[in-house]
């Protein structure tokens, strides 16, 4: 008798729990319905390594890889000289960002991405939205899904009713074969993306994405498309918002969470990324590091490749960039930065990982000593950059070392330079007799 009352408040516990369950999830917005470009339906679930199946839900971040120090001891918490090694980790599943939309927002943003995953131009809504509601939903549409290539985001309509309450909003596509172009835009990303994934950790993975938008994409303001993933990586032409498009779509599809970043630099308006890698956010600017001349693609290696925006902290990035506020206004109205993570770390920056940072000039002419069979190097001095001629005097001491008989022909980073601005210096020389 005993144990037969025993599973019955079992029973009626299992009943509760399920009423609960069901009665929690029921809260949740209507969720998009459509496949996305990739074929995973990822639209509908955010899926990752031990994602919540709920389409708001954040994803796990997973398991920061093991790192050490190749050799000597680290003379301050980001070990300068020394490179540093990354463990391997597996294949991360794509992440998306919907978790990020704010609660009163949701439904708006279901919605229009549910239309425009169809390749729907014109979306009716069931009932009015507030104004200002729909246009922070359109930004976050826009902003949080680089896969919609295909919409010109300067050129929607809406109505709205007398009380700034929209009804309809419609849409200006790119191109009239939209379907055709996704699937080759599909290809084109998984095979960048398996590339990718060849490599043993997230930041490797990082790298050789940076490197391959550096190498297959040229700057160009003139075509429509140009601020697109889809003229990044099809056309191999991009301004700065395709460059960052492209980027955040290729990080989102290894795992990694990214952002767009908006502000201005050199006293333009510009764009570029954030990325959380292993719980910490940095920014990444490839149309900066991308240095080739116009309309010139070019098959750098690593090494010739500069990384002076790649996974660099706040402190940094300001030197040349001027952020522009969280949900501030552009000149046409438009929100910003809706989503602004605050970057500070430096653990994964480029140059840390690869041992070519220095806070000292004993360090920068160790770094000299270490890569004189090329003849070149770039340093990222931690702290404050030494002078142009502080960096000179280092340089002949090094060469008055190891080349007493020989003279010099030298190239290095101008003071002018933004490179140099962001703590970058590189140097080049020959010996001459």
């Amino acid at each position: 008798m005993k144990n037969k009352s025993l599973t019955v408040v079992l029973f009626v516990i299992i009943l509760l729990s399920a009423a609960l369950f069901i009665f929690t999830r029921s809260d949740n917005p209507p969720v998009p319905d459509g496949t996305d470009l990739y074929g995973s339906n990822q639209s509908v679930t955010a899926t990752s390594d031990s994602a919540s199946d709920s389409f708001f839900g954040k994803p796990s971040s997973g398991e920061e890889p093991k790192t050490s120090t190749v050799s000597g001891a680290a003379s301050t918490e980001y070990e300068p000289v020394f490179p540093v090694n990354i463990g391997s980790e597996g294949i991360r599943q794509p992440v998306t960002l919907h978790y990020l939309v704010p609660e009163e927002l949701r439904e708006t943003y279901a919605t229009i991405l549910d239309s425009l995953e169809k390749y729907e131009n014109e979306i009716n809504f069931s009932k009015p939205v507030n104004e200002d509601l729909f246009l922070r939903s359109i930004i976050l549409v826009r902003d949080l899904n680089p896969d919609l290539f295909f919409i010109d985001w300067s050129l929607y309509n809406y109505k709205a009713t007398p009380d700034d309450n929209v009804t309809q909003v419609s849409f200006t596509f790119f191109y009239d074969d939209v379907p055709s172009k996704a699937e080759t835009f599909k290809n084109k990303v998984n095979e960048i993306v398996s590339r990718a994934n060849s490599y043993p950790n997230l930041f490797e993975r990082e790298l050789f994405v940076h490197d391959y938008l550096v190498n297959n994409t040229v700057y160009l303001v003139d075509n429509a498309d140009t601020g697109t993933a889809y003229g990044a990586l099809i056309n191999n032409k991009a301004r700065c918002e395709g460059y960052a498009r492209a980027f955040q779509l290729l990080m989102l599809r290894l795992g990694i969470p990214a952002y767009s970043v908006i502000g201005t630099a050199e006293n333009e308006r510009h764009m570029w990324n954030a990325v959380e890698l292993y719980g910490k956010n940095y920014f990444v600017d490839v149309t900066f590091d991308d240095n080739s001349s116009e309309n010139t693609l070019t098959s750098f290696t690593e090494s010739e490749i500069g990384h002076s925006c790649f996974n660099i902290p706040n402190e940094v990035l300001t030197k040349t960039h001027s952020i522009s506020g969280s949900g501030s206004r552009d000149k046409y109205g438009a929100y910003q930065n809706l989503i602004l993570p605050e970057c500070s770390s430096y653990e994964f920056n480029y140059y840390r990982i690869r041992g070519l940072t220095a806070e000292n000039s004993e360090q920068f002419k160790y770094l000299l000593e270490k890569n004189a069979s090329q003849k070149r190097v770039c340093v990222f001095f931690k702290g404050e950059m030494p002078t142009s001629e502080k960096l000179q005097s280092d340089f002949n001491d090094f060469f008055e070392k190891l080349y007493p008989s020989s003279g010099y022909s030298i190239y290095y980073t101008p003071s002018t330079s933004p490179v140099f601005q962001r703590n970058v210096y590189e140097i080049r020389w020959t010996t001459t007799n």
